[in-house]
């Protein structure tokens, strides 16, 4: 929801710049669409065709922030460009979990509550690097009785295995009353991880397959149709 008025927001802020002139959009050039297209499924292209703004343009916004506060904190102090690179690509080994099609990845969150909280609400969300929706659940869909949160406690996401193919993937995360009316805690899409498929097929989803030939028949079967 946050993400939608975000966009509405930025829609607005272009019609007051086109209105006063100051926001002028080119369109991709031949040669750019061309080179787009053959990287890009349709929809994608279009979306960066599109001249208004939704709700993938804020989410790579805050991506952006995101990763400039990540420079900002980790290479804070920090003068030599190589040592720079080096603190990043470390930030990444320890932040970014790479796994394979057939791993069981696990995702844990620790919380700490400023009073003992009762009747509490664990979710998690994946979505595609665009932000669309691939997976979500939270204890109360899944019938996992929650807790008392007491003091410093841990929450873990296991799954038996990962039907996704090549590609990163953005994790949401959130605390909420079991009601789902006060929101406590809510990471949206701010964590990821990756998944390295050897399959050659194309897509998001590892979908088990066998094909297999042989001869068509139709067995003809007789009645009075009543």
């Amino acid at each position: 929801m946050a993400h939608q008025v975000a966009a509405q927001r930025l829609n607005q802020y272009l019609l007051k710049s086109r209105a006063s002139g100051e926001a002028l959009l080119e369109p991709l050039s031949a040669e750019v669409e061309k080179n787009l297209a053959s990287a890009l499924m349709p929809e994608q292209l279009q979306q960066i065709k599109s001249e208004q703004f939704d709700r993938p343009d804020s989410l790579h916004l805050e991506a952006c922030f995101l990763r400039r506060d990540v420079v900002k904190n980790v290479t804070a102090g920090m003068r030599d460009d190589f040592e720079k690179v080096q603190a990043l690509f470390d930030w990444v080994i320890r932040n970014v979990q790479i796994v394979g099609p057939n791993e069981a990845p696990s995702i844990r969150v620790s919380y700490r509550p400023d009073q003992p909280t009762g009747e509490l609400l664990f979710g998690i969300a994946i979505h595609d690097e665009i932000g669309n929706d691939i997976f979500g659940a939270n204890t109360k869909l899944i019938d996992v009785p929650v807790p008392m949160a007491d003091g410093d406690g841990q929450v873990t996401f296991d799954f038996e295995h990962v039907p996704l193919l090549d590609g990163t993937y953005l994790v949401t995360l959130a605390i909420e009353s079991s009601d789902q009316g006060t929101v406590y805690d809510w990471r949206d899409q701010q964590y990821q991880f990756s998944v390295m498929n050897p399959s050659r097929t194309v897509g998001l989803v590892s979908l088990p397959l066998e094909v297999r030939f042989g001869t068509p028949y139709a067995e003809r079967v007789e009645g009075s149709g009543s």
